[in-house]
C-alpha cells in the first residue's frame, strides 16, 4: 500500500518506509470486507468474517497462532474461492 503522505524523517534519506502490525493490516481487511459486502449485500457480518477467515493463507503453526493470527489475507481467494495457497 502506498500513500501520498510524506512524514518528515521516516525512512530518511529514502522517502519509503516499511510498517507492520495490526494497524497496517486493518485497512486491507476492512477494505476487502467492504468489497465482499458490496458484492453480497444480503450477507451477514458473520458470513463476511467467516469468508475472510476461511480464505486466509495460513502461516506459522497450523491454524490460528499468536504470531500470525488467522493468517495472511488473500484478497484473490476471498473472491474466487480458489484454495491455492499463494506463498
Amino acid at each position: 500500500m502506498t500513500s501520498t503522505d510524506y512524514s518528515e524523517g521516516i525512512g530518511a534519506p529514502h522517502p519509503v518506509a516499511g510498517l507492520v502490525g495490526t494497524s497496517m493490516a486493518a485497512p486491507h481487511v476492512s477494505g476487502t470486507a467492504a468489497v465482499l459486502w458490496s458484492l453480497h449485500p444480503a450477507a451477514s457480518a458473520r458470513q463476511i468474517r467467516q469468508t475472510l477467515l476461511a480464505m486466509a493463507d495460513d502461516r506459522g503453526a497450523v491454524g490460528p497462532d499468536p504470531h500470525f493470527g488467522f493468517g495472511r489475507l488473500n484478497f484473490h481467494r476471498a473472491f474466487t474461492g480458489d484454495r491455492h495457497d499463494a506463498r
